[in-house]
């Protein structure tokens, strides 16, 4: 037998360690997507604390983590909730656990450009400049958990944790180059690419192959009228299937073929800044 120890936050918001054990045929089986330890965390999801897994929350020291735990409560994020709004003062900072949420530039004629996706990789409103308003919309585009704190709280946790100061730092610069490429994407590839690298950064966020997310949805957040969604999935008929208010990734091969080079671009500079990064 082999024993495993993982930390998170149970559904009460307290930060707990858990400990499994299993056979020593599972000893080095890593724990992600592909993992044989994915279908024990999936069944035991209830019970154990591996759907609280905020990779900046994680990765901090325990005792610089207890600082945050006092004033964290654990939220639902139901899909199209907006937890930020451009121009307003942001009151809460969100680790996201489960889901996904958009940065928006929310545009004069009610529509909006996504720039950035974040997932339990990231944080929602806290920065390094500690800025009191919010430069874009925060939405709900995969429904899910976070753990959110004040921002009054969360600045004067940043005060005393160093840790938590350089990982927000490396999330701002992660978001920096996230952004910096979404612009070049818009610019340079046709929508088919677009919407590759909208789906993939999605289902490497929810490790599932199945999106819920709707055709408008996805137009929203490519920026285009849902008609041109329609006909750029059709060139992409062998590689996604849609359903009601679902899309199959049935060949992620083929989008990765498909997609353009900033998926690439983006997910290596993410990894490379961010702990264990999920994306």
């Amino acid at each position: 037998m082999f024993s495993i120890e993982q930390s998170g936050f149970s559904s009460a918001g307290r930060f707990e360690r858990v400990l499994f054990v299993g056979p020593p045929s599972e000893a080095r089986a890593p724990i992600g997507r592909d993992s044989r330890l994915a279908g024990i965390r999936a069944s035991k999801m209830d019970q154990l604390v591996y759907r609280f897994r905020n990779r900046l929350l994680s990765s901090l020291p325990a005792d610089e983590l207890s600082l945050l735990e006092r004033d964290l409560q654990p939220v639902d994020l139901p899909a199209a909730d907006r937890v930020q709004r451009s121009g307003e003062p942001i009151e809460y900072i969100y680790f996201p656990h489960k889901g996904v949420v958009s940065l928006d530039v929310a545009m004069a004629d009610g529509g909006a450009v996504n720039i950035a996706l974040i997932g339990r990789e990231g944080i929602v409103g806290g920065g390094s400049l500690r800025v009191t308003r919010a430069a874009t919309d925060a939405t709900v585009q995969v429904s899910g958990t976070a753990s959110r704190i004040g921002a009054k709280q969360f600045h004067q946790v940043m005060d005393q944790s160093s840790a938590l100061r350089d990982l927000v730092a490396r999330h701002d610069a992660a978001t920096a180059v996230y952004v910096q490429q979404s612009a070049a994407c818009i610019a340079r590839y046709p929508v088919d690419a677009r919407m590759c690298r909208c789906l993939l950064e999605i289902q490497d966020r929810i490790d599932n192959d199945t999106l819920p997310l709707t055709q408008e949805a996805l137009a929203g957040m490519l920026a285009v009228q849902r008609t041109t969604v329609t006909l750029a999935a059709r060139q992409l008929q062998d590689a996604i299937q849609w359903r009601r208010g679902r899309i199959g990734i049935i060949n992620r091969a083929l989008m990765e073929d498909a997609v353009c080079e900033c998926y690439g671009r983006i997910r290596r500079h993410v990894t490379q800044l961010l702990p264990e990064s999920a994306v």
